[in-house]
């Protein structure tokens, strides 16, 4: 910008005296200085231009002082000394369209000078062209009617054309169509008197491109106050302009990355609950449970469901969001038919473009479905669906496949703990019973006697033990071997089974050797009847019949009685028994009276 003071050709003015013309930006950058008054204070304008105010005046505080209030919209007057003479300064605030401060520009004129207007004429022609010629930034003279009158070569640089090109077109042809109608509202408003003003606009290069300068302009007027022509001060701001477009691109990018760490850091956030559920819960049900509830919660997802494989049909597991849901799915129905023929997850970002979906609810708008798999085969599918104006993307559809593979984890584990249960009830099964007879072997018949003792004393049913040996077994295994010895045992075990309810145990102790525990019979003496009886008939072995009979003896439990003392009052009735002529059944009390009356005989 130029002071209004400054009449005719202020840039001869400048040129041919000790005055310093300059701006600063809103930022109190200094963008243009000129005028002989720098090399009389033996300064060069390119050692100055681009630097800020605060570094120029570091030493000289009232100076600052007074380009920070121009800044400010106050106009300031002062006084620098540059090489040892005095400059008067006017710093006077610039405007834009609005009236807001968008820079300021100052005249500094050394004491004693009379700045006056001079046609450039031949005598001073050198002095303004060297002023003219030689600044740092683009510079020209302006018609009002937009033809540049005299254009320097910073100019005739930044637009790509020689002095003769440029000088044989106006403004308004190298003026982006965008651009254009606000350029010639600002010359409007110049010519009114009504701004002062920098505006950034595009020109076009020679080479066809665009590119961005900030543009300076002000009005010389002549002594009667007519318009003469504009002058204008061009600089290049193409590779800030770059900048600034890297820096939005930069922020957008920014914003990509800071979303993308978002949805990472939840989807390790869900990741990390799906596996921890995992390692804490071997229940498969629960589990699943926990797994679609997560998913659910952790991105929102409106409608998540689970189905594991049985037989041909896909049966749900569990779900979120239906109000009505599909219990059951053929194995080659819709799109998790095709996700399992494919081997593979599918996105589908418009369900009403693809006629495999299958609807449970209506308003779904996109479907994810990942197949499930335990050791490599088909066990089902992960289901994700969208409603109402959410759609999901292939973001969700990486999530759901690294989620199908936790949920195959999980199926798989599932599976082999189901396993390990079945192998450990097993081996606690055969701890506890007689693999020959399935019956429950010593140690099971000690746990039962305990428990039963155990619910007596706190009021429970009557307890009673039989205990029992086959008389002549060991004649009937020599004779018709082991084999045959072993289904006869087998064949007293379903006898003894037959003679009791379901609530007491019958147990093979070793050998030939058995037990039965009673708990609430009042007639132990019928049920060790029943179990001579049975015994007694004969058994069918292949070709051959085998005829066993058993010594039976049998002990009620007393008060504070313990199984060992309840088997050993049982264990000394079979031996009364025996000893009484076999095939018989002694109450322990009744064996007590028998061994008695020997005695005394």
């Amino acid at each position: 910008m130029l002071a209004t003071g400054i009449r005719t050709d202020p840039l001869h003015a400048v040129a041919a005296a000790p005055v310093i013309l300059f701006a600063l930006d809103r930022d109190g950058t200094l963008t243009f200085c000129a005028g002989g008054g720098l090399a009389v204070a033996g300064l060069r304008a390119d050692d100055l231009l681009w630097r800020p105010a605060s570094a120029l005046l570091s030493d000289d505080p009232d100076a600052l002082a007074d380009c920070r209030r121009a800044l400010a919209g106050e106009p300031a007057e002062g006084i620098v000394i540059l090489a040892d003479r005095p400059y008067h300064v006017r710093y006077i605030p610039s405007r834009d369209a609005v009236g807001g401060v968008n820079g300021m520009y100052g005249l500094a004129v050394a004491e004693g000078t009379e700045l006056r207007t001079v046609d450039p004429s031949w005598e001073g022609e050198e002095h303004f062209r060297g002023a003219f010629a030689h600044a740092a930034i683009g510079m020209a003279l302006v018609g009002l009617d937009g033809r540049w009158l005299r254009v320097n070569r910073a100019l005739c640089a930044l637009l790509g054309y020689d002095e003769a090109a440029l000088l044989a077109t106006d403004f308004q042809a190298l003026t982006h169509p965008d651009d254009l109608a606000l350029d010639l509202h600002q010359v409007a408003a110049l010519l009114a008197d009504t701004i002062e003003d920098y505006q950034m606009k595009r020109y076009r290069h020679r080479d066809g491109r665009y590119i961005w300068a900030l543009l300076s302009v002000s009005l010389v007027r002549d002594g009667r106050g007519a318009a003469q022509h504009f002058v204008s001060q061009i600089q290049d701001i193409e590779g800030r302009k770059r900048a600034e477009e890297a820096l939005r691109a930069s922020e957008a990018r920014y914003r990509e990355l800071l979303a993308a760490a978002e949805r990472q850091a939840r989807e390790l956030q869900l990741l990390d609950r799906v596996r921890t559920a995992l390692a804490r819960e071997l229940d498969p049900a629960t589990a699943f449970r926990v797994i679609v509830e997560a998913i659910a919660t952790t991105f929102g997802y409106t409608q998540v469901s689970l189905y594991l494989r049985e037989g041909e049909e896909h049966v749900l597991q569990h779900q979120v969001g239906y109000e009505h849901v599909l219990a059951r799915v053929p194995v080659a129905a819709g799109v998790s038919g095709r996700a399992v023929r494919e081997g593979r997850a599918i996105l589908i970002g418009n369900v009403a473009d693809d006629p495999s979906f299958l609807g449970a609810i209506d308003g779904i708008t996109s479907e994810i479905c990942v197949p499930l798999y335990d050791a490599g085969r088909p066990a089902g599918f992960l289901n994700v669906e969208s409603h109402g104006d959410l759609r999901l993307t292939e973001a969700d559809l990486h999530l759901m496949e690294a989620l199908g593979e936790q949920v195959g984890i999980a199926i798989e584990r599932a599976h082999l703990y189901a396993a390990l249960r079945e192998r450990e009830e097993r081996l606690a099964h055969l701890a506890l019973h007689d693999p020959l007879t399935r019956l429950p072997n010593r140690r099971g018949l000690g746990e039962a006697l305990g428990g039963a003792l155990s619910r007596q004393g706190r009021g429970g049913p009557m307890v009673a033990l039989l205990y029992i040996d086959l008389d002549g077994f060991k004649g009937i295994n020599d004779a018709l071997g082991h084999e045959a010895g072993d289904y006869l045992l087998g064949e007293v075990a379903d006898r003894l089974r037959a003679c009791v309810r379901a609530g007491d145990t019958p147990a093979r102790l070793g050998g030939d050797e058995f037990a039965i525990l009673l708990e609430g019979v009042g007639e132990v003496q019928a049920v060790g009847g029943r179990v001579l009886e049975e015994l007694a008939t004969p058994v069918r072995i292949g070709v051959a019949t085998a005829t066993v009979t058993a010594s039976v003896g049998g002990a009620v439990a007393t008060a504070g009685e313990t199984a060992d003392d309840l088997l050993r009052r049982a264990d000394t009735a079979l031996y009364a028994a025996k000893h009484a002529g076999k095939n018989r059944f002694l109450l322990a009390e009744a064996a007590r009276a028998r061994g008695d009356a020997a005695t005394a005989g």
